[in-house]
């Protein structure tokens, strides 16, 4: 009985952080493919690459 309580517990505080981590994902998909085709059509893909892989890197040190 306490360790179904415990399950409980856990489930809802991990099933949680699961949820936010796949929210963040699509949401970076969804605001990604505007900037990209927005520097797409001022500069070339390698330039789009780099601003890009960049801003992962920032984005990454931080968090």
């Amino acid at each position: 009985m306490i360790r179904n309580f415990i399950i409980g517990i856990l489930f809802v505080f991990f099933g949680r952080s699961i949820g936010l981590g796949f929210f963040g994902v699509l949401l970076g998909a969804v605001l990604t493919a505007p900037v990209a085709v927005m520097l797409l059509s001022f500069t070339s893909w390698k330039v789009m690459f780099f601003i890009l892989g960049a801003i992962g890197i920032v984005w990454a040190i931080i968090w």
